[in-house]
């Protein structure tokens, strides 16, 4: 695989190189030969592997080895540093160009071992289940849409109404009084009709109702990620949190209160859950 430095902030002066990827974030390196910045200048351009890379710093400091480069370029992948170049991509053209954005964004998170690629094809081929979709479920359905998620099941008792409108756009007048599982559904599948959506106009009352959904079907598999944007019953917090818990399937919780936005999350096995 060949190495390229990422698109990086490097500023040399008085024997060290102050570096930064993330503005908010800089490393200050020692480098009182220069040779880590030769080093930066080989790897910008992704065509040389770590052999080549050897032979061209040799010309400027001999004793360097093979070993010395390659351990030079794993430890700026584990900063975050380093991507891999001249990989054949795996999406087609029209892949390429809808999910640009998110590609450019990934990089950011990218390494020798995983591309940006990996991540997009990683999270289209997720299933979320969202429950609610009112002003915060429809959001975020918009957004996960956006983002590249494959299959999205959505959840919701309610009927479209006039006042929805004020923040939640993905209804239109035609649709008041008709499911907002299903109109949701249909400007999802309009979106990006790749998707895969479920929806289902239903009030959540147990954490029985939860776990039903979690097994997913044959076409968008079992639920990778629950997105909890119901408030009512009291106490479908903790239906939500048992339910998740149980089956192993991360959640997310969020609302709002008056000015505030509100949110928590819950990783099971690895963090502490709405019972703790």
């Amino acid at each position: 695989m060949i190495p390229r430095l990422k698109s990086l902030n490097c500023l040399a002066s008085a024997g060290e190189l102050l570096v930064s990827v993330d503005p908010k974030v800089r490393v200050r390196l020692a480098d009182p030969t220069g040779r880590v910045l030769a080093l930066f200048h080989l790897l910008r351009d992704g065509t040389r592997r770590v052999a080549e890379l050897t032979a061209e710093l040799r010309t400027g400091w001999p004793e360097t080895t093979a070993a010395d480069v390659a351990a030079a370029v794993a430890e700026l992948d584990r900063m975050g540093w380093i991507e891999p170049s001249g990989m054949p991509s795996s999406f087609d053209e029209v892949e390429q160009q809808r999910y640009s954005s998110n590609l450019a964004f990934f990089d950011t998170f990218s390494s020798l071992s995983r591309s940006s690629e990996d991540t997009q094809a990683k999270l289209r081929s997720s299933h979320v289940l969202v429950l609610g979709a009112g002003g915060l479920g429809s959001a975020v359905l918009m957004n996960l849409a956006g983002l590249g998620v494959g299959a999205l099941t959505v959840v919701d008792q309610d009927l479209v109404a006039l006042p929805n409108f004020a923040r939640q756009f993905t209804y239109v007048p035609e649709d008041i009084g008709q499911p907002k599982a299903e109109r949701v559904a249909a400007w999802l599948r309009a979106f990006d009709p790749a998707l895969t959506v479920n929806s289902y106009q239903q009030r959540i009352e147990t954490p029985a109702d939860v776990t039903a959904f979690l097994s997913g079907d044959e076409a968008a598999g079992p639920v990778d990620f629950v997105v909890s944007a119901i408030d009512e019953p009291d106490a479908v917090d903790r239906w939500v949190n048992a339910s998740c818990v149980a089956a192993g399937v991360p959640f997310v919780r969020g609302g709002l209160a008056y000015t505030q936005g509100l949110y928590w999350s819950v990783d099971p096995g690895r963090s502490a859950c709405r019972a703790c």
